[in-house]
């Protein structure tokens, strides 16, 4: 078998393999081989903990948002937020943001949360307050994503830039019709949130 094969061959491999078993792998190799290790952990770092992480979470938190569907006729075509996989994809966001927390990027945390916001802002619609069958609504999604921005405020890696910055856009959220519509509705109390930050 030439070279090339068994580059092939791995490439095969690879696309069955699940990220959890390429991670146990990593994680067995890297505890024998101290270079290795030190390159893994170099690179997951760059990737995981840079100011680019920040900004990518939050692009990704914008575009669930863009999920739509289409209803009505040839003629009358209606096309409305997909809110049941708005809330699945914005739910995946904020465990990730828990990951990125716990890791040590609390910039990239809070920015996830308060994108989430930020994006319900824009695109508030009554279809956002009703739940769906997966038992997911937008209050516990609200919940999720002032519960991470809480514990990322409270994080030692948070810094004062990005603090400021995040109080700053959380102000311009909290003066927006958006807490009195979480609140009428029962699903969170954004100015109890912000006031627990200041």
């Amino acid at each position: 078998m030439k070279a090339n094969d068994k580059v092939d061959e791995l490439d095969q491999l690879l696309i069955l393999a699940k990220k959890s078993e390429l991670a146990v792998l990593v994680k067995l190799y890297a505890e024998k081989n101290p270079l290795f290790r030190k390159e893994v952990t170099r690179y997951l770092d760059a990737k995981y903990k840079s100011a680019a992480t920040t900004s990518n979470y939050r692009k990704l938190m914008k575009e669930a948002f863009k999920q739509t569907i289409v209803s009505g006729t040839y003629y009358h075509r209606l096309e409305e937020t997909n809110w049941p996989a708005v809330r699945l994809k914005a739910k995946e966001l904020l465990e990730e943001g828990q990951k990125l927390l716990a890791v040590g990027n609390a910039a990239a945390a809070a920015g996830i949360g308060i994108q989430f916001f930020a994006s319900l802002k824009e695109n508030i619609s009554e279809a956002a307050f009703e739940g769906d069958d997966e038992g997911l609504d937008t209050g516990q999604c609200c919940t999720d994503a002032g519960k991470l921005i809480t514990q990322a405020f409270r994080h030692p890696a948070l810094t004062v830039g990005y603090r400021k910055a995040y109080l700053k856009e959380l102000k311009a959220l909290g003066s927006s019709r958006l807490p009195s519509l979480l609140t009428d509705y029962g699903m969170f109390d954004f100015h109890a949130m912000q006031e627990h930050l200041s």
